[in-house]
């Protein structure tokens, strides 16, 4: 008779992470970092989408990321709707618009 050995993963704790709380700058570099960690816990997507708002510095950012991500249940999606929405202030983002607007 096999034996099924099941592994419980924890979701990581944000509190020993506080150098990856989001501040509305570079999330290009943060959703990289923080789904890393993800990764490493074995995180479904829908779990990923539930616990990323949490990692924001402020409650004004969490709320952001919130609404970027409500109703999604791709990751993928998830990544592309909070890069649009902080857009901004990715400096990755902005320089390969500039790049495309150079290459035209």
């Amino acid at each position: 008779m096999a034996q099924v050995f099941t592994i419980l993963y924890m979701i990581p704790d944000v509190a020993q992470y506080p150098h990856l709380r989001f501040d509305g700058d570079n999330v290009s570099d943060w959703i990289e970092q923080v789904d890393r960690i993800f990764e490493r816990a074995r995180l479904s997507d829908a779990q990923k989408i539930a616990e990323i708002q949490y990692w924001t510095k402020d409650r004004t950012h969490q709320k952001r990321v919130e609404d970027a991500i409500d109703q999604l249940h791709s990751w993928s999606v998830a990544v592309t709707a909070l890069k649009s929405t902080f857009v901004i202030g990715d400096p990755r983002q902005l320089r390969s618009a500039y790049q495309r607007l150079k290459d035209l």
